[in-house]
């Protein structure tokens, strides 16, 4: 997937936004190698966007640093923590232990692995989404990652933080990706 590129635009998305509403059944569980590891990843996001109420969209001044963390126990089971900091430091945290759940605005959380590959869908209960593609190498030591984040078919903006943000542009920047030995989450 390209990273570092302008991927909003009022023809991105269509299906992706139903496809966050179907978790998929026939989904694989996470490979055995995975087990007892960590995934990381991480990404510059910068948005135009603006409070509700505001007239003036404005870039966000910096961009928010992401960061998706997924731990695979011993068991299999998949433990997700997405977090976004600023300037100012940490300001929001969403967690998910299984392959799904919802968001702390509503919107679906989806994990799940598809031979090589990992993907986690977040809607943000606002019309917008984001979509993770981790691929793994063939002994499941290091991966790659890439991402989009978009809105619904026709839809000029999305909405965030619980509908208190309207956005209509997201750039990202670089996306890391790194594995590591053990859980994230005890340390």
């Amino acid at each position: 997937m390209p990273n570092g590129r302008s991927i909003i635009s009022r023809h991105v998305i269509g299906a992706f936004g139903s496809m966050l509403l179907l978790i998929s059944s026939a989904s694989a569980g996470p490979p055995a190698q995975l087990y007892g590891k960590t995934v990381h990843v991480s990404w510059h996001e910068d948005e135009l966007s603006r409070s509700v109420g505001q007239q003036n969209f404005s870039r966000s001044g910096g961009g928010h640093l992401k960061h998706l963390i997924i731990y695979i126990s011993a068991l299999g089971r998949p433990f997700v923590r997405r977090w976004n900091a600023t300037g100012a430091g940490a300001r929001g945290v969403n967690e998910q232990v299984g392959g799904s759940g919802n968001g702390n605005y509503g919107g679906v959380r989806a994990a799940e692995f598809q031979g090589r590959s990992l993907l986690w869908t977040a809607a943000s209960g606002g019309g917008g989404a984001t979509r993770v593609q981790i691929d793994f190498d063939a002994s499941f030591g290091s991966c790659t990652a890439g991402l989009i984040v978009g809105k619904e078919a026709g839809a000029s903006t999305f909405f965030r933080q619980g509908g208190k943000v309207e956005v209509q542009e997201v750039s990202i920047g670089a996306v890391t990706c790194s594995i590591e030995e053990g859980n994230a989450f005890a340390n």
